[in-house]
């Protein structure tokens, strides 16, 4: 089996995707009303937004295979200019075109688009001093895939016909996408590991298909031919994924918090695990605030109740924790020491 090629079977219809029911069925309906109008309507341009991993994308495919049109994709750091703007919206005449991470659009490239939705016109030339010219687009449908909607301006969001919320997924539906991909590639998943898998993706479709890969890897290096728990838990241990999932990166974060035994300042926290703030403030934090696992306010972070009975204790509780097999063995006690040291002089 080539693992990597056949992760890639991703559903085609909106029918056989997973999860996000409601989103699924203003999808549908828009289709629906699409499909009965016919006279060349095409699908209504669409604002997705969510998280990382929710399957915004993923969405956005199906909707152009629905519609039985080509989709053209492009990133929103990848367009830079009018002209470039100009190539995606004529290479996708007639089609789909999907600008994902389109936060990363510049002010000026939000005010074209606000062009291109409202008139259907693009404009060329203008070059020194020559005449500007408007030029018609065949109709097509516009998708955009953001996870920070007030990277936006206000009017361009509000000339999109159908936004789509997407949310984090509840264990059920996790456990009922891995079962079906795992089925789809003729992977053999012993009972209770899709949950398993299910219960350690922090609600992200594409962290389950990741872990799930991962599996099919240790499977295939046990040469056994069925994932089993015991190949699961081996999985989890390689990858350094603790009982819910964090990683080791994100288990030093919470170390740190234990072992200061209050609140630490985020500049600290960055410092000792050597990360820039902003990457703690976007990738890290997020899940853990989700979880309940830290609270923050104008001090700094702090563990939760919930964080503690994470860790294994409770703040003040006698004797230190001893750290469990979770405990990255990188991240050493004396750098933890080291790194509550810090925090108590800053």
């Amino acid at each position: 089996m080539n693992t990597a090629s056949s992760m890639n079977a991703a559903p085609q219809t909106i029918d056989h995707f997973v999860g996000a029911q409601q989103i699924k069925d203003r999808v549908r309906v828009a289709l629906e009303a699409t499909w009965n109008v016919g006279n060349g309507c095409v699908f209504p341009h669409t604002l997705a937004l969510g998280g990382g991993g929710l399957g915004k994308s993923e969405i956005s495919r199906i909707i152009a295979k629905e519609m039985g049109v080509e989709l053209v994709e492009t990133l929103g750091q990848s367009i830079r200019s009018t002209g470039e703007l100009n190539s995606a919206l004529l290479q996708a005449e007639g089609g789909c075109l999907l600008i994902d991470e389109a936060h990363s659009l510049n002010a000026d490239i939000q005010v074209s688009l606000l062009k291109v939705l409202q008139e259907g016109l693009i404009f060329l030339g203008g070059r020194n001093g020559g005449k500007v010219q408007a030029m018609p687009l065949k109709p097509f449908c516009l998708i955009a895939a953001t996870t920070d909607e007030w990277a936006l301006t206000r009017p361009l969001v509000d000339r999109f016909r159908l936004i789509l919320r997407f949310e984090h997924y509840g264990v059920e539906d996790i456990t009922l996408l891995v079962s079906r991909r795992a089925r789809s590639i003729g992977v053999v998943l012993d009972d209770g590991v899709a949950e398993m898998i299910a219960q350690r993706s922090k609600g992200t479709p594409r962290l389950a298909i990741r872990l799930l890969e991962s599996c099919i890897r240790t499977m295939q290096a046990e040469a056994t031919g069925t994932v089993s728990a015991k190949t699961f838990e081996r999985t989890c241990k390689l990858e350094q994924l603790d009982g819910l999932g964090l990683d080791a990166i994100e288990q030093k974060y919470l170390f740190l918090l234990r072992e200061s035994q209050g609140t630490l300042r985020l500049n600290v926290i960055a410092s000792a695990l050597g990360l820039p703030r902003a990457t703690l403030e976007r990738s890290i934090e997020p899940f853990l605030i989700r979880a309940q696992l830290i609270q923050k306010d104008d001090s700094g972070r702090s563990l939760t109740d919930k964080g503690w009975q994470h860790l294994g204790g409770s703040m003040g509780r006698g004797s230190p924790i001893v750290p469990s097999e979770s405990d990255p063995s990188a991240f050493e006690k004396s750098n933890l020491n080291e790194g509550d040291s810090r925090a108590r002089s800053t």
